[in-house]
């Protein structure tokens, strides 16, 4: 126990010097806190929160919150493992005389300590919900701490199951088969509800609110003791906690007492969370982990063309083949298309029921918008990033310019394939102008080009690709720079030529693409003396 305290003190201790040596990491900790202090404290003089807030809409999105992340722990525990520790902890603990119970207990309280973080995290949006839903800066702190919770619950219980499956492709397949029905019985439970009533947001409101879903083990009984304590039900708080206490000591004992070896079972996936922390690190998009993860025959080889620096564009293209047989057509472009889609109906049935419901074209305009805010995040990992990390583009005897063309177009050419895609299934559901189909389209694809663009520029400039911390705000803020002549061209042709939303979008597009071919140009020796960077 003595060396178990003894390491939990010197890792504090490192960290605290590790953040005083890098002043940076320190002042943007103390700026994160400040935020967040100074925004609850300036709603909190603003406005006084009276009686009991309506939580019924908070509730049910906390309720589908919870749940969502509970699947998809569970799913993945289910699949390789889930783990509480790191690779020093396999070599220093794993390796030593000390019982399975106490190292469990060590990384039961490492794990804790690490949630403080998220809530600290999240708790950067509790102006918004105190502003939204009338909630006061404790019932929002209340909220996180069950997420936390909920979040090492989910990691126990995904080391249970991954015990119980593991070595049994029938058994994981059945289990993964269970979660999913039980999932989807609350998923049922409120679109039943939406349908069966005339006011379809007034019905979903009140099944996601209904008292039945906090009957659901875990998810439902953290957002039953949670809101307990927010409504001022000091019996509902308390059984839900009972149930919650007695859930996860029964866990910590089955996991010690039924497997006293468990931590073999999880070597696995600590060395993958390790290989995927170090590629993070490295700015790579996870390459290398899909490789660690998924070792299978390579049907079909070849770059099938090729010849200078367009060689990188068909050798994008195989690696595609060899992650999925559709190419461009990914996991991300089934979820933008399910977005688009999704967003509608909601739009269309929340609508229905207002006195001057919106238009299809207003809701076309507002997945769009939504779509093209997300394509910043999906453009993170690019393919023309994973080549600067290799020494090949350096080394072929091309123009930094054509190579860095070449480097960069299938992650040019993502997003409008994509938007063509999504778009599409949206032009047909919506049934709007052809029109409007088209230059959204457009749109879509100008805006990958703008973000690359920035990607590109930030990287002649700081000399990375991938900003973080800091540095990522950075880099928001010059796009936004980077947006201001398509934002001056679509201001005129509103203002000035009476155009359309959609033919002003176009003129946006138009600037965008002219940003990009004059950052191409600026930075045609971006990849010339690589020793210097």
């Amino acid at each position: 126990m003595k060396s178990i305290c003894y390491l939990t003190y010197c890792q504090a201790k490192n960290s605290l010097l590790e953040m005083l040596r890098h002043p940076g990491k320190l002042i943007a900790y103390l700026f994160v806190i400040a935020m967040i202090v100074f925004s609850v404290l300036t709603r909190q003089s603003n406005t006084a929160v009276t009686g009991v807030p309506d939580t019924r809409l908070i509730g049910g999105i906390y309720f589908f919150v919870l749940l969502g992340l509970l699947v998809m722990i569970l799913l993945s525990g289910v699949k390789s493992g889930s783990t509480f520790f790191s690779m020093p902890d396999v070599n220093l603990l794993f390796v030593s005389p000390l019982r399975p119970n106490l190292i469990l207990a060590y990384g039961l309280v490492k794990q804790m300590t690490s949630m403080i973080l998220v809530v600290v995290f999240l708790m950067l949006y509790s102006p918004m919900l105190m502003q939204m839903f009338d909630l006061t800066s404790g019932q929002v702190f209340m909220m996180m701490v069950g997420l936390a919770f909920l979040l090492i619950l989910a990691q126990i219980l995904s080391m249970l199951l991954y015990n119980l499956s593991n070595g049994s492709p029938a058994r994981r397949r059945t289990i993964s088969s269970v979660i999913y029905g039980v999932a989807a019985l609350p998923v049922l439970y409120v679109a039943a509800g939406a349908l069966r009533s005339e006011n379809v947001y007034q019905g979903a409101l009140q099944g996601a609110s209904s008292p039945l879903l906090n009957v659901f083990p875990v998810a439902g009984w953290l957002r039953g003791a949670v809101f307990g304590a927010v409504s001022g039900n000091g019996g509902q708080m308390s059984l839900y906690t009972v149930l919650i206490l007695v859930l996860t000591v029964a866990s910590v004992i089955l996991l010690v007492k039924g497997n006293p070896d468990y931590y073999e079972d999880v070597l696995q996936s600590t060395e993958v969370t390790y290989e995927a922390m170090q590629e993070k690190k490295a700015n790579e998009n996870g390459a290398g982990l899909a490789r660690f993860r998924n070792r299978h025959a390579v049907k079909k080889g070849g770059f099938h063309g090729g010849w200078g620096a367009n060689t990188f564009f068909y050798k994008q293209l195989c690696e595609m083949r060899r992650k999925n047989r559709f190419g461009f057509l990914t996991t991300s472009t089934i979820l933008i298309v399910l977005i688009a889609v999704g967003m509608a109906v909601f739009l269309e049935r929340v609508s229905r029921g207002d006195s001057d419901p919106m238009d299809a074209e207003a809701m076309y305009a507002s997945v769009l918008s939504t779509e093209i805010y997300l394509l910043f995040f999906f453009q993170a990992a690019a393919d023309w990033v994973a080549e600067l990390k290799k020494p090949y583009i350096y080394l072929v005897p091309s123009s930094s310019l054509s190579r860095l063309i070449w480097a960069s177009a299938t992650t040019l050419a993502k997003p409008l394939v994509d938007g063509a895609v999504a778009f599409t299934v949206l032009w047909l559901y919506l049934r709007v102008n052809p029109i409007i189909w088209i230059c959204s389209i457009l749109m879509y694809a100008s805006f990958g080009c703008l973000f690359t663009s920035t990607s590109i520029l930030f990287f002649r400039l700081f000399g990375q690709p991938a900003p973080k911390g800091l540095l990522a705000f950075l880099q928001l803020l010059i796009l936004l720079v980077l947006a201001i002549p398509g934002g001056v061209l679509a201001l005129i042709a509103i203002v000035a030529l009476q155009l359309p939303w959609y033919l002003a979008g176009i003129a946006f597009s138009v600037g965008c693409i002219l940003v990009t071919l004059g950052i191409y140009a600026a930075c045609h020796n971006i990849l010339e003396a690589p020793e210097m960077r």
